[in-house]
């Protein structure tokens, strides 16, 4: 199925989830936005050594300036999507060994935001 598709899905279903696990559900959220805001320092930084730019120069005064805010644009979403499936991924490990989801189901919360059907509103 489609990706696109599926985080459709899933942002419908969140207005359905039972008052607990949309709190628990914001709260992961919350925390890999933090784990993203990291990688994306940890990026700006990369982006930094491996375009030579000088930390203590204006950008625009720079050959790669404008090369480091494009590619520092791209990877805002991806750093942000990578921390909220850190975080994700190990809370639906931590279900799995519980017993509260199968594996497909800590995949399919963690990659894609999918709730399991005992979520939702009944």
């Amino acid at each position: 199925m489609n990706a696109f598709r599926e985080l459709a899905q899933s942002w419908k279903e969140t207005t359905r989830l039972q008052p607990r696990f949309y709190a628990l559900t914001s709260v992961v959220g919350l925390a890999g936005v933090g784990v993203g805001c990291a990688l994306m320092v940890v990026a700006a930084r990369l982006l930094e050594d491996a375009l030579g730019i000088a930390p203590n120069a204006s950008l625009g005064s720079q050959v790669n300036g404008v090369a480091w805010v494009v590619l520092f644009l791209i990877a805002i979403p991806i750093a942000i999507y990578a921390g909220v499936v850190v975080v994700a991924g190990l809370l639906g490990a931590v279900m799995v060994l519980l017993g509260r989801f199968t594996p497909s189901e800590a995949l399919r919360y963690a990659l894609l935001s999918r709730y399991p059907r005992d979520w939702l509103r009944r």
